[in-house]
């Protein structure tokens, strides 16, 4: 492990992150945009990790931006850590359903979210970019016999959110009728939370962000080019970078708007 004032970079255990810390994707980073070969990939990999007796699997890199005050802002990795938020509450909602509403409760408040004391609002582990967000926190946060969990389609990232969400369950039930179903599925929350690790790199503003963003390679969905010059902007846009930014959401909503109208 690397330390410096500048950066810091430690092997930590994905869950950890989660369990450790409450972490928010900008509004200018990309929605959700795994598909299922991504999804499936993950959760198979993770299986038969657990299955070969590994006692760590490396999945990539997490950058995030220090902020002691609010939530680390995460530059790269949102895709793994939504993909793995997605599959806890797939987990979560086994438990519930199967009437084992302890283990429910404890894997919803260390690891998916918590509520005000005062308004009982949701206050997620992991905030999606404002794009998906709502539809993240009602449809995967919240449980599975929650009226607001149907939340209506309306983005093509809900979509995939959604279907993110169903290979998970189908994924967690075939993993409950292997054995013992408690044991199994509490091993894998385990194995999530400490062996499954990242690199997690703590850069100290966005500017070092961007930095590192275009020098680690991602093993999920390829970026696209148009990711590559929004962070190429960014990187370049020093004292106005809030500029550049609602500039770049503008532009991107737009874009998506058009997109939308068509898919739907």
């Amino acid at each position: 492990m690397k330390k410096s004032a500048a950066i810091d970079i430690d092997l930590y255990g994905i869950g950890r992150i989660l369990f450790n810390s409450n972490v928010s994707v900008p509004i200018y980073q990309r929605s959700y945009a795994w598909e299922d070969e991504h999804v499936t990939d993950l959760l198979g990999d993770i299986r038969d990790a657990m299955a070969d007796g590994a006692q760590e699997y490396f999945i990539g890199s997490i950058v995030t931006t220090k902020n002691d005050a609010l939530r680390a802002e995460v530059a790269d990795g949102q895709q793994r850590l939504a993909t793995i938020t997605i599959l806890l509450a797939a987990i979560r909602d086994y438990f519930h359903e199967s009437g084992d509403t302890a283990r429910a409760e404890t894997i919803t408040t260390d690891l998916l979210h918590k509520k005000d004391l005062k308004t009982l609002a949701l206050i997620p582990k992991l905030k999606l970019n404002d794009i998906d967000n709502d539809y993240f926190s009602k449809r995967i946060l919240l449980l599975p016999d929650n009226p607001a969990r149907a939340e209506p389609i309306t983005k093509p990232s809900h979509a995939r959110i959604d279907q993110a969400a169903a290979l998970a369950r189908t994924h967690v039930k075939q993993l409950a009728s292997t054995r013992a179903a408690t044991d199994t599925l509490t091993d894998l929350v385990e194995y999530l939370k400490d062996s499954v690790k990242v690199i997690w790199v703590r850069v100290p503003d966005d500017t070092n962000a961007f930095m590192v963003f275009e020098t680690l390679n991602d093993r999920g969905l390829a970026l696209a080019i148009t990711d590559l010059l929004k962070n190429h902007l960014f990187g370049l846009s020093g004292t106005r970078l809030g500029e550049v930014q609602q500039a770049w959401i503008s532009m991107t909503a737009s874009l998506n708007q058009s997109r939308t109208t068509t898919l739907f």
